[in-house]
Formats: structure tokens, C-alpha cells, sequence
């Protein structure tokens, strides 16, 4: 886990609601996109991991294969304008 390392964090929205949670998820996809290979996330908001305990977002750094399904998603979204490359 990289959590063990130090190369990774769990938070969740509070208070949640469905407006936080998309301004949320687009800052994140911002900074995925970005860094590309170096800033990765899981939306466990979205679909929960076996090892989830309830929902939240997971952000790890580094390079790895983790959350390409949501990289892939964040760039194609920088590619129709829809958000923002940021970097960290």
C-alpha cells in the first residue's frame, strides 16, 4: 500500500453533497491530468475497492498503475475543455 510509505491519502467530503463532490473530483482530475503519471486517485465515492471501509476519495503520488481508468478519464476531459490541467 502506499499509504504505508507515506505516498498516499484517504479524505472524505464533509459536509457531502452532490456539488461538492463534482467541485471536489474536478480539482482532483485537474491535478491527475496534469502530472499524468505522478498524481493518481481512486474515486471510492463512485465504486468502493474490496479494501474500502466506507466512501471517500484515495490520492496516491508516484509513478504506478493505480486509478487508470480515472487518469484516462481527467485527461480526456482536459482534451474537451471541460477542466483544467493544474500541477502540483
Amino acid at each position: 500500500s502506499r499509504h504505508v510509505d507515506g505516498r498516499a491519502l484517504d479524505f472524505v467530503i464533509s459536509p457531502y453533497s452532490a456539488d461538492a463532490y463534482t467541485k471536489v473530483l474536478n480539482i482532483i482530475e485537474s491535478f491527475a491530468a496534469g502530472e499524468n503519471d505522478k498524481v493518481r486517485f481512486k474515486d471510492e465515492y463512485k465504486r468502493l475497492t474490496a479494501a474500502a471501509t466506507g466512501a471517500h476519495f484515495h490520492i496516491s503520488w508516484g509513478k504506478g498503475s493505480e486509478g487508470k481508468k480515472e487518469l484516462a478519464a481527467a485527461i480526456k476531459k482536459v482534451e474537451k475543455g471541460t477542466i483544467q490541467k493544474r500541477f502540483v
